[in-house]
């Protein structure tokens, strides 16, 4: 697992190889990363591009590449070349799993209904606060966020809520 702070990196190597099993120069290699908020090679990659160029591969047929992000989730990396010699990339199909996990807890967010988390977007959430009837209940959530807005997940403080609504049911401590 890899910190999803936009600083630590996972190193990818992957070698080319021809059916005999020996390394491939100057393979030319993209590679496709599911996720959000990534930076491949110190490029911000764009969520809607496909592939991206790595460059070719060197002299025995490695080719690496750096990645970072700020959200905390599972990316699945692909590698892809068109040159019909490479035998070996059958087992990226599927895509190499790399997780990357929530930082300590920087802060606590709220949630109101119709709002969504979203870690790395400028506030960390998505959607938009509707008005709510005078008197009527309505759920909030409230969670532990690292400085990108991922769930921490290592919380072990106490919250206690307050409001100033007579009428607002809210639990006396959060854990």
């Amino acid at each position: 697992t890899v910190p999803a702070d936009g600083q630590s990196a996972s190193t990818l190597t992957v070698q080319l190889r021809d059916k005999a099993g020996i390394g491939l120069a100057g393979v030319p290699v993209s590679m496709s990363v599911a996720g959000r908020y990534n930076v491949l090679n110190g490029l911000p990659i764009d969520p809607d591009a496909d592939w991206i160029a790595l460059g070719t591969s060197n002299a025995t047929g490695l080719v690496t590449a750096t990645l970072t992000s700020v959200v905390a989730e599972t990316k699945r990396l692909y590698v892809m070349t068109d040159n019909p010699e490479v035998a070996n990339l059958g087992s990226w199909e599927e895509g190499l799993p790399v997780t990357y996990t929530s930082g300590t807890p920087a802060g606590l967010q709220i949630l109101v209904p119709y709002e969504e988390e979203s870690p790395g977007d400028p506030g960390g959430k998505q959607g938009w606060v509707s008005s709510h009837t005078a008197g009527q209940p309505f759920d909030l959530t409230l969670r532990a966020v690292d400085a990108f807005s991922n769930t921490a997940q290592t919380l072990d403080d106490t919250v206690a809520l307050t409001t100033t609504d007579p009428l607002a049911d809210l639990p006396n401590i959060v854990q």
